[in-house]
């Protein structure tokens, strides 16, 4: 059912410019015995 909505939609709107792009995005929660040591969140390999 979802497919059909995604096909339909195609039928109701023009072609445009789009951008695309890419990238990573990791989180690191380190414990150590019932402290949280460190929180990072990673962000790389950004591509437009």
């Amino acid at each position: 059912m979802a497919v059909f909505f995604m096909n339909a939609q195609d039928e109701f709107f023009q072609p445009t410019k789009s951008i695309g792009g890419y990238g990573e995005l990791h989180y690191n929660s380190n414990v150590q015995g019932d402290i949280d040591a460190t929180k990072k969140l990673d962000f790389h390999r950004f591509i437009i």
